[in-house]
């Protein structure tokens, strides 16, 4: 297939030469692989998300029954009732993922540039690898619908700028919320005045990547990548001086256990750039983990990627992510993570 494309808020076109078809299962591998390296930076809201989780712990209750057992959660138990300075609170947890006042601007611009390219993607695709679901897509609904689309100011950004994305939320959330047609139901077309029935969609075939992927892939290779790479060097490093303790897990912020170590210039912190930025953020052993899994996928058939990463600055490395892995192997049991010995 042949790339090309523009990346939408960064004033210039991104121009890719061709590359040859790639397997479309380690894609979807990737796209699971890339949503957790993304952050949320946008407000949180009290009472709604009160109500949220009032929803689990006071089913029966009323509405504001619901709110005040969701409060009781976030103040009690979760500890998270003062955002601003509770240890487990967000803005800790933000602030040790390198979301900053300093990083703020620039995190939201990457966030934006992805919804665009998101938005032209599905403008002509009805999933991220054509016409069906596939790991891909749940992969990215994961951050984007708990995270943004259902917390109010986010969500409606999202539904009044991104209504493309927005309808894509709701036909893989499998949603009857203003009549979008969930993969699950079947379509009809009009034919002489009559309901014919469609056959359903289809992976492109071919193994083809959709050209619209292009620009996010670009962003991907560009922000998270050199992070990526840098994680599992510190990692590493500091797995090796006790091999035999355990990481921390999958975790938006750090445990007492491992607050000094993923804190400022801790052991497993490191420094990162978001477009013109530079600042410090913990390193998650768990990214490392993450990129195990899309590192067996790669090795299945890893010449079928040649060409296609070559397309893109630094992507010849994701080819060797099996030697960058390399003594920092870990071993996942539930939520937690050693060294494999």
């Amino acid at each position: 297939m042949s790339g090309g494309g523009c990346l939408a808020g960064t004033g210039g076109a991104c121009k890719y030469s061709r590359v040859d078809s790639i397997n479309l299962g380690q894609l979807s591998w990737f796209w699971e692989r890339w949503h957790h390296t993304q952050k949320e930076n946008s407000p949180n809201h009290k009472a709604f998300n009160a109500l949220q989780w009032g929803r689990i712990f006071n089913v029966d209750g009323t509405g504001s029954e619901r709110i005040a057992a969701g409060r009781f959660i976030f103040g009690e138990i979760m500890k998270v009732d003062d955002p601003d300075n509770a240890p487990g609170g967000p803005i800790v947890g933000l602030t040790q993922l390198g979301v900053t006042p300093k990083t703020q601007k620039a995190w939201t611009q990457s966030m934006m540039d992805m919804l665009a390219c998101l938005e032209a993607h599905f403008d002509l695709h009805d999933y991220i690898l054509g016409g069906q679901p596939s790991l891909a897509d749940f992969a990215l609904l994961g951050p984007l619908y708990p995270h943004l689309y259902k917390d109010p100011v986010p969500g409606f950004m999202i539904r009044t700028q991104y209504p493309m994305v927005s309808e894509w939320i709701e036909r893989v959330n499998g949603s009857k919320e203003a009549g979008y047609k969930s993969y699950r139901e079947p379509q009809y077309r009009l034919v002489d005045g009559e309901l014919v029935k469609q056959e359903p969609g289809k992976i492109l075939p071919n193994d083809e990547v959709p050209e619209t992927l292009l620009p996010l892939l670009k962003i991907f290779f560009s922000e998270m990548w050199p992070m990526l790479k840098d994680t599992v060097h510190v990692v590493r490093e500091f797995a090796a001086a006790a091999p035999d303790s355990q990481l921390p897990g999958k975790t938006f912020h750090s445990s007492a256990e491992f607050k000094d170590a993923q804190s400022g210039y801790g052991g497993l912190t490191l420094e990162f750039q978001i477009r013109d930025e530079h600042e410090r953020r913990m390193a998650s052993p768990y990214h490392v983990w993450m990129l195990q899994r899309m590192s067996d996928a790669i090795a299945s058939d890893k010449a079928e990627l040649v060409s296609f990463v070559n397309a893109f600055e630094d992507g010849a490395e994701l080819l060797d992510l099996e030697n960058l892995l390399a003594g920092c192997r870990l071993v996942k049991a539930f939520e937690k993570l050693t060294l494999e010995k």
